[in-house]
């Protein structure tokens, strides 16, 4: 009997505890409407959010918005390069960074948290992460490489026989990696290759465009694809606009 006469009061012990564990937080964080982006090209990248609540009638009052180029620094709620302090918005999407100007080929760290119509903040959200690659036209370094036969000008050409032009080129890697990108951008289709084994799942890479006026590079991490020794990167083009590579 004394065991029966505790069962109620320990169920409405935790229902009193699950009303309280009402949740109102930031989630799904995005730079550029991409979770995540590897090589954003953008000085002031724009952040958003969505918002997740336990409670229906929750809304956001307020939000703050920390970012650093060290995950340790992000960790301990540190914004070493911005931090927006409690700025009063309803603003969920597209604010613009306006923190330290940001640097090509750099990993940055972000989060944020919110405050609910009452004021009352929520726990920092996840964290996430852009990375920049090149901010300027001087931060490219590499150069257009390809076969030496003369390309189509007349359409009905195209349908010749024409092997695709297959490139390779080996390198060594004498120490230990720790982070490698491969910027690529082809004038026509590619797909390019580490060590046998195909780079990314992209299919028809680059972006269609008038090259003449611009040409899409893509932003890969191959630093599980590379080894210590001896390395090779191969591309296959396709019989596009043209048959040049840069990466």
């Amino acid at each position: 009997m004394k065991i029966l006469k505790y069962i109620p009061i320990i169920i409405a012990f935790f229902i009193i505890s699950e009303l309280q564990a009402a949740t109102f937080r930031p989630t799904n964080l995005s730079c550029e409407q991409i979770t995540n982006p590897l090589g954003i090209d953008v000085r002031q990248p724009l952040l958003s959010w969505m918002l997740e609540s336990s409670e229906n009638g929750m809304h956001q009052s307020a939000y703050e918005i920390i970012v650093s180029d060290s995950k340790a620094s992000i960790d301990s709620n540190t914004g070493n390069l911005w931090n927006t302090g409690k700025l009063t918005s309803d603003e969920t999407v597209f604010i613009a960074y306006e923190g330290v100007a940001l640097k090509p080929f750099t990993r940055y760290f972000w989060k944020v948290r919110v405050y609910d119509q009452h004021g009352t903040p929520s726990p920092w959200s996840a964290v996430a992460w852009f990375e920049t690659a090149m901010l300027d036209a001087t931060d490219w370094k590499a150069q257009w490489i390809g076969d030496v036969r003369q390309q189509f000008e007349r359409d009905e050409d195209f349908y010749q026989d024409d092997p695709m032009p297959l490139l390779r080129k080996t390198f060594p890697a004498n120490k230990t990696i720790a982070e490698a990108r491969l910027y690529i951008c082809g004038l026509g289709y590619y797909e390019a290759y580490i060590n046998g084994k195909k780079v990314g799942d992209h299919v028809l890479d680059p972006g269609w465009t008038a090259h003449r006026e611009q040409a899409l590079y893509v932003t890969y991490d191959i630093t599980a694809m590379l080894q210590k020794g001896a390395n090779a990167v191969g591309v296959m083009l396709g019989n596009g606009h043209s048959r040049q590579v840069n990466a």
